[in-house]
């Protein structure tokens, strides 16, 4: 019998796992990988959790191209990295990867692994090879979607842009030339400079770039900028907002997805902290219009009216792409 994890088993219960665990193994044996699977997880629901029950339950998701539930029940089995059987079910893991396109997951799951403990002899070559296929592979579709994006931006497809740069954040790669080229276009949409913008952060560009806004051109020290939800002006407008969420619920929520919008939009600007009041004000003023629900008066009705006028088109701007 299996081992039961010090689990005290009735004898009518131990009979049916045994007969269960020796079905299984049977059933895998004639290819029946659906009902072995359901004898697998019996067992497992009773704690009976060995190296050949958990290879087997791999064995039997990936031939009925479950990968998704292989993919988390390796990341389960490898919580334990004194598990004499780690290895076993990481090179399990990094084929399952392999076989679901997740190449830049694999770079940095290997080069997190070297950089952990040493890989044992038997698994690194392997390891090794799988890692320079991942990388091959990723450069590769990295060629296709400069190419791609060439051909959306030949046609002013901003969807497809949108789109193919948000592919380019799974490769977990440098962003080439091109993005910053694409900051200086005056027919570029300004969600998708916010989204290169941001993805320059994260990639942990420093040097300066130029970014064409509204007609307006800004040099911006990437070092020193915050992405959009973590902008102190953002964050100090959001304070502004927050006894909305008790008062009114649904009113916050309205208000708080039209100032992301409206400063994903004209980011990398914002407003002067000495305007955040006359934003606030601006944007339940069209929360409440949204909504059919009444407004009182303000002051600096003029230039609440402006940004208001303002959040209209950047929300205006964002779905016509952000929410496709």
């Amino acid at each position: 019998m299996s081992n039961t994890n010090n689990i005290i088993l009735f004898p009518t219960l131990r009979n049916e796992l045994e007969k269960a665990e020796r079905e299984s193994f049977e059933l895998i044996h004639q290819q029946d990988y659906e009902q072995a699977l359901e004898k697998l997880k019996f067992l497992l629901t009773h704690q009976i959790s060995t190296y050949e029950i958990h290879i087997s339950k791999l064995i039997c998701l990936i031939k009925l191209n479950q990968l998704t539930d292989a993919e988390q029940f390796c990341e389960n089995l490898l919580t334990d990295y004194n598990d004499s059987h780690y290895y076993d079910y990481l090179d399990y893991y990094i084929m399952i990867l392999y076989e679901t396109n997740k190449f830049p997951y694999i770079i940095d799951l290997i080069n997190a692994e070297e950089k952990r403990s040493t890989i044992p002899d038997n698994f690194r070559k392997k390891f090794r090879d799988l890692y320079r296929l991942a990388y091959q592979m990723n450069s590769a579709r990295s060629d296709e979607l400069i190419a791609e994006l060439h051909g959306a931006v030949k046609e002013d497809n901003h969807h497809r842009q949108w789109y193919i740069i948000n592919k380019w954040k799974e490769l977990n790669i440098d962003p080439p030339e091109m993005f910053l080229n694409l900051l200086k276009e005056k027919e570029i949409h300004p969600a998708i400079k916010t989204q290169i913008i941001e993805l320059l952060i994260d990639s942990n560009f420093k040097s300066s770039v130029m970014v064409e806004k509204f007609g307006e051109n800004h040099s911006i020290e990437l070092k020193k900028l915050q992405k959009v939800s973590e902008h102190p002006i953002y964050l100090n407008t959001l304070q502004q907002l927050q006894n909305l969420e008790q008062e009114n619920p649904t009113l916050y929520i309205q208000v708080k997805e039209l100032l992301y919008q409206f400063s994903y939009i004209q980011y990398p600007k914002f407003y002067p902290t000495s305007d955040i009041i006359d934003v606030k004000n601006a944007l339940i003023l069209l929360g409440n219009e949204n909504l059919s629900l009444p407004y009182g008066e303000m002051t600096n009705k003029n230039k609440v009216h402006d940004y208001v006028d303002l959040i209209k088109l950047s929300n205006e701007l964002y779905l016509t792409i952000c929410l496709d």
